[in-house]
């Protein structure tokens, strides 16, 4: 017996890893070492670029999660990203959904580029709307 898409369970919490043992971890190793070498090739650009621009200082410190509140939330989240302005326009109709069908969750939106984020403050001024943050 198949179930309707109102009745389906949604996903479970992911509490634990799902792929356990020692090539996962191995490979997480791997990933985080990228980045920091990453991070430590880029440190004179990012440096020389913070210092010439304003803009790019702000934008800097917004993908790195500086200035945010880190308090516990008061609902669950759930992220709405928007690359750019046409992807965070598109953006309005599945959040208003997400509000009218799930008003216990909070809707937070994100987005990457500096205009993505005027059009999203505009169009969502009752959502928090951050810089899409750096994966480290």
């Amino acid at each position: 017996m198949e179930s309707s898409p109102e009745t389906a369970p949604g996903p479970t919490e992911l509490l634990t890893d799902p792929n356990p043992g020692f090539q996962r971890r191995l490979l997480h190793l791997v990933y985080d070492l990228a980045w920091w070498v990453a991070t430590l090739l880029c440190s004179p650009w990012l440096l020389w670029r913070s210092a010439r621009s304003e803009d790019f200082r702000r934008m800097v410190r917004e993908r790195t999660g500086a200035g945010l509140d880190l308090a516990p939330p008061q609902k669950p989240r759930v992220l709405v990203h928007g690359v750019s302005v046409g992807e965070t326009k598109a953006a309005l109709p599945i959040v208003r959904a997400l509000e009218e069908a799930h008003p216990e969750l909070e809707v937070v939106i994100s987005t990457s580029t500096s205009t993505g984020q005027e059009v999203a403050r505009q169009l969502f001024p009752d959502n928090a709307v951050v810089r899409f943050p750096v994966d480290p």
